[in-house]
């Protein structure tokens, strides 16, 4: 992973909402090196194009799970988590 991916990971994983970038002001978001070269001037005016291989291209009859995989309906391929573990990992999020 790229230096100015993690640290923007890193950014935005912050555990109290107050540090994480982009908590205060957008301009630290559009500011950071992972964004450096983005036309934001063209974004706001909605004249960019996605560049090409970025959008998934499906035969006539696919549908997009078959793309990019089916999150299985049984929940007993799952195991059950304590019920105290989501409460602690989200608690300061």
């Amino acid at each position: 992973m790229a230096v100015a991916a993690k640290d923007l990971v890193t950014l935005f994983l912050k555990s109290h909402p107050t540090q994480r970038i982009g908590c205060e002001s957008f301009l630290a978001l559009k500011d950071h090196g992972f964004f450096s070269g983005v036309n934001w001037a063209k974004i706001e005016d909605k004249d960019m194009m996605i560049p090409e291989g970025l959008v998934p291209v499906f035969a006539e009859n696919e549908e997009l799970g078959a793309k990019f995989g089916l999150i299985p309906d049984d929940h007993q391929k799952y195991p059950q988590l304590p019920e105290h573990v989501d409460h602690e990992i989200f608690d300061k999020f």
